[in-house]
């Protein structure tokens, strides 16, 4: 129970709390009774009720370093490198100084309107006729920054009320900034043949084409042995990523996105056939080179290939063939909407694919899928019923 008491001109708020099985006497001074009073009815609820929470001297800087520090060490690296952007050059310089208990959602809202304001990139003009002509505008933090920004602040202010510092997080009515959609370029069977060609015979050619067959990820491709081919059985089995290291600033093998990623692929013919030329062509670099290399992706040196090669390459193969602003990760959404539009189930894509969340595709993919769906009522009253719709 809490006390209220007049020492000379204040009144201070007595009252207990047991903190890892220990009583410990608390208090606080207010400069009038009914301050005093209000404060003294307020704690006594949050301690019957379980939400009491004491935060004296912390600072939102001090939880979102501990998160780092403690609760972030089992992220894959780029994930944790995103965090630690995301916390150290967003969150600490502008929220980091707040003391823990004085965070609100409506400063939490005004800073995340102010980073859609900021210019993190200057406009740049140049003098033409001695008038100054713009160049490129202006660039200011997308929402997608915002979105990356609020998801580390709300994980570590929900690790912050699950250890009882703080009662509820200001995080949860904070109104974020809609996602800006993301253009994928689809080629049609021609143009994909037509960039497959354009590649030639350069060494990029075989994980770009695995990309194209398989829906795989960039470092999926790159990251697989030729212990991984079943040339008999006519399966792949993804098993490991090859994925530059935002932490070490190095490409190196590394763990699969998400453990749905971790999956065994049928091996189509036309792969087949292309595998074992390259399976060939490896064999002859290994002999040359006095070594063994386990990989697939190599170059005439037996070094693997990097993916920021393979995303260069196939830019330009790309905009060669009439597909300028393709990426490589676009092969991965062709696979997705070329199987959907087939009438292929969404959820035998979803584990072809690798995806993570089930919700994920049918929210990326609800255009294909209600072509999809139209398609499957046709030939419901035609089956039935006889009519032509």
């Amino acid at each position: 129970m809490a006390t209220v008491d007049k020492r000379g001109k204040k009144y201070r708020v007595r009252y207990a709390v047991y903190e890892n099985g220990k009583r410990i006497q608390r208090n606080k001074s207010f400069s009038t009774a009914r301050e005093a009073k209000e404060y003294a009815a307020k704690v006594e609820h949050e301690i019957d009720t379980g939400q009491y929470s004491y935060t004296k001297g912390r600072t939102l800087a001090d939880v979102l370093n501990e998160w780092l520090e403690v609760y972030c060490v089992h992220l894959r690296p780029n994930a944790l490198a995103d965090m630690k952007t995301a916390i150290r050059v967003h969150l600490i310089p502008h929220l980091g100084n707040v003391p823990l208990e004085s965070v609100t959602t409506g400063m939490i809202q005004k800073f995340y309107n102010d980073m859609m304001k900021t210019e993190w990139k200057p406009a740049v003009y140049k003098e033409v006729k001695g008038l100054q002509v713009l160049v490129s505008p202006a660039k200011t933090y997308s929402a997608k920054t915002v979105h990356n920004v609020h998801s580390a602040l709300k994980q570590a202010l929900d690790q912050a009320v699950r250890t009882n510092l703080i009662p509820r997080n200001p995080c949860a009515y904070v109104r974020l900034p809609k996602k800006e959609s993301i253009d994928y370029v689809i080629p049609s069977p021609e143009q994909l043949s037509a960039l497959l060609k354009e590649l030639g015979d350069h060494p990029t050619y075989y994980p770009i084409l695995i990309c194209a067959m398989l829906g795989c990820r960039r470092g999926e491709a790159l990251g697989l042995q030729w212990q991984d081919i079943d040339f008999k059985e006519n399966t792949i089995h993804i098993r490991r990523a090859f994925i530059y290291n935002s932490l070490t600033q190095k490409n190196e093998i590394g763990e699969l996105k998400t453990k749905n990623s971790k999956r065994v692929l049928p091996l189509p013919e036309m792969l087949k056939a292309e595998l074992l030329k390259l399976k060939e062509r490896d064999k002859q670099i290994c002999e040359y080179l006095g070594i063994e290399i386990p990989y697939l992706c190599i170059n005439d040196a037996g070094q693997m290939l990097t993916p920021n090669l393979c995303s260069h390459h196939f830019q330009q193969a790309a905009k060669k063939v009439g597909l300028k602003g393709m990426r490589l990760h676009d092969l991965r959404h062709t696979v997705v909407t070329y199987m959907l539009d087939a009438g292929e189930n969404p959820k035998t894509v979803q584990e072809f694919v690798g995806h993570a969340d089930p919700g994920f595709m049918l929210r990326q993919y609800a255009h294909v899928l209600e072509q999809s769906k139209k398609r499957a009522s046709d030939t419901l009253m035609r089956t039935l019923f006889g009519q032509n719709v």
